[in-house]
């Protein structure tokens, strides 16, 4: 009774299973509270003036510590559609999207495989009168889409950028070299390190190799074609600013946000200290640096760094040797985090969508707070489609954490290895690089895949983030920073569930929007909306649509310890996939 009591529905629980002398029990609950007995935490069989019989095997915990790992479903009132009604939706939100005269940020909820692809497809096939800029999340998604456009007789015009054209010319010292200057952030240099190349070896070059040379050193905007449609990647549109692009119609495929949360990088201390050495770093630059280096762990800065004049950046590229990380990115950035442990930085650009044409982002994932935050100043319009019901499953199972540091206290691919010997076989898994390192597919690089259609699969661990990583995207989005990654009971996508979050409600809804991110963009790598088969996932987050599993399926160190680690092993995730 003095643990349920703490559970919402536990004293209905309780008195319902009692057979007889629900009277007294209903005097000794009335004489707790009047004591202030039950206002305290659940009792503990240890300090039980008797014995349990059932200790050794429970460890002496309440029933209210038990209940509280639950994942208990909210009540549901979801209904789902008929998909044919679902893609009919997705059409007419799309063109009205596109036929709306104004530079608003047009957001489009949808689900993985509901056909969003096809139907921007019709769109730029039947829009005549209209330039298209598609951007999508891969090289190989780009070409998939330029294909698939071009087949409805539709030119399109692929971007592509120097590094993916040098590949083509047989020249591994010139990608190395150029490898090596794009670790280091000189990105911006990259033309000219291939034209001191083809002057040095003029005379051992191919006239193919001439040629592509040429091709790649010509200066041509992009657009330069004439085509009616380009095909970019997300990563390109945003390098490239082609979101100012005002006679072109944008249509992002996938969560722009994923990219803009995940472009962050970081440095040594010692490379700020050596830039503070250098003479031609000006005043302005001098005393942001300086302000870095004041800051505490895990302390937040909104930075303000001029520009790096082409001078400037020949005379840090001549020393680049001296640095160990991209410094010239530095200088690019708005936000920076200290990492004293580490004795690093992290930092990463907040970009300025404020002349920006308009967009229409279509994903199975967006959040509008989080789009509303990023891209203040904007109007955003969001719509979410109708929900149609899985034709396969999804099987859960979430007794375990899964995250990074749960498999490197338990063995790592031996933990894999366990579930495909008792659960799963041998299909597909998606999972963390560093369990799967030889997987083209893996967590933070999940989108835009199909090879999977159809096929069972399973998805293994939950991809937490450091709080590095949170805490850095938080401040970018103008929220408080200051709280920790503590343990709570969330609600979120239909569930109730423990997990390790913060209090303030814009960073949870943050945090947990990368988490879900994730899983649910692996998950839909089976298509599960219109083919018959299942995905087994392993993870203490909860899915959509999935049938949960929560009993304890790993050989791992006693429950007591796992769960005393779960607060470290949270802390500690890395930002690496």
């Amino acid at each position: 009774m003095t643990s349920l009591v703490h559970i919402k529905g536990g004293k209905k629980l309780f008195f319902d299973n009692l057979q007889k002398r629900t009277g007294k029990w209903n005097h000794t609950l009335n004489q707790n509270r009047k004591h202030n007995i039950l206002n305290g935490s659940p009792m503990y069989c240890e300090n039980s003036k008797t014995t349990c019989p059932y200790y050794n095997n429970c460890k002496g915990k309440s029933l209210y510590d038990k209940a509280s790992r639950k994942i208990r479903k909210l009540e549901n009132t979801e209904v789902f559609y008929e998909i044919d009604k679902c893609v009919s939706v997705l059409k007419k939100m799309l063109e009205e999207a596109v036929a709306a005269r104004n530079a608003d940020i047009h957001i489009i909820k949808a689900q993985t495989a509901l056909g969003k692809t096809e139907q921007y497809a019709e769109i730029v096939k039947n829009w005549i009168g209209k330039k298209f800029i598609i951007a999508v999340p891969t090289i190989k998604l780009q070409r998939e889409v330029a294909e698939r456009i071009e087949a409805k007789g539709v030119e399109c015009e692929i971007t592509e950028s120097m590094y993916t054209k040098i590949a083509q010319l047989g020249l591994p010292d010139l990608e190395e070299k150029l490898n090596k200057d794009f670790s280091k952030g000189f990105t911006k240099r990259g033309k000219k390190t291939i034209l001191e190349y083809k002057k040095e070896h003029m005379d051992e070059l191919s006239p193919r190799q001439l040629e592509i040379f040429n091709e790649i050193l010509k200066k041509r905007k992009i657009g330069y074609s004439g085509a009616r449609c380009i095909v970019t990647t997300h990563a390109l549109f945003l390098m490239k600013e082609l979101y100012k692009m005002q006679d072109y119609e944008i249509i992002i495929d996938e969560d722009l946000l994923m990219t803009l949360f995940h472009f962050t990088s970081s440095l040594p201390l010692s490379d700020i200290e050596k830039l503070l050495e250098l003479p031609f770093i000006d005043a302005d630059n001098r005393e942001q640096l300086e302000r870095i280096l004041e800051l505490d762990n895990e302390e937040t800065l909104q930075v303000n760094f001029t520009s790096l004049s082409e001078s400037v950046l020949e005379k840090l590229y001549e020393q680049r040797n001296e640095f160990t990380g991209p410094v010239p990115k530095l200088f690019d950035s708005t936000h920076v985090i200290m990492c004293k442990n580490k004795k690093e930085i992290v930092f990463i650009k907040k970009y300025d969508f404020g002349d920006c044409s308009k967009m229409t982002i279509l994903s199975a994932t967006a959040d509008r707070a989080l789009y509303e935050d990023y891209f203040s100043g904007k109007t955003i319009n969001f719509r979410e489609v109708y929900k149609a019901e899985y034709k396969g499953k999804v099987l859960q199972y979430t007794a375990h954490t899964l995250s990074r540091a749960f498999f490197n206290k338990n063995g790592g691919t031996d933990v894999l290895e366990e579930i495909k010997e008792k659960y799963i076989g041998d299909i597909p898994v998606i999972t963390f690089k560093m369990l799967a390192p030889d997987s083209e597919i893996h967590f933070g690089k999940t989108e835009g895949f199909n090879v999977y259609r159809g096929m069972d699969i399973a998805v293994i661990g939950t991809p937490h983030n450091s709080p590095v990583l949170y805490k850095m995207v938080g401040a970018m989005l103008g929220y408080d920073t200051s709280g920790s990654l503590h343990r709570y009971r969330v609600e979120r996508g239909g569930y109730s569930f423990p997990m390790m979050s913060y209090a303030d409600k814009k960073m949870r809804n943050m945090q947990l929007f990368f988490i879900e991110s994730e899983l649910e963009q692996a998950v839909g790598r089976a298509r599960l909306l219109r083919e018959n088969c299942t995905v087994y996932v392993f993870s203490n987050y909860p899915c959509q649509q999935a049938e949960i599993i929560e009993n304890p399926y790993l050989k791992v160190k006693t429950e007591e310890d796992t769960e005393k680690n779960e607060d470290e092993i949270i802390q500690n995730e890395t930002m690496e996939y």
